[in-house]
């Protein structure tokens, strides 16, 4: 996912499960029209797995 979209991506909780996780990814950009399309299509990828069912999503900007 990383080089596809270009963000960092890691498992960031709910470790502890083996049917569930956390998982959070972050992209840099001066621009935040920019990095409001890059995470909806990290959204949109992991939903389209089938194996994946989202159960909440948020994006913050700091």
């Amino acid at each position: 996912m990383i080089s596809k979209f270009g963000v960092s991506a890691a498992e960031t909780d709910l470790q502890d499960r083996a049917s569930t996780a956390e998982l959070s990814a972050c992209v840099v950009s001066g621009d935040r029209r920019h990095a409001e399309s890059v995470m909806t299509r990290v959204d949109s990828f992991v939903r389209s797995d089938p194996r994946a069912q989202v159960v909440e999503s948020e994006v913050e900007f700091l």
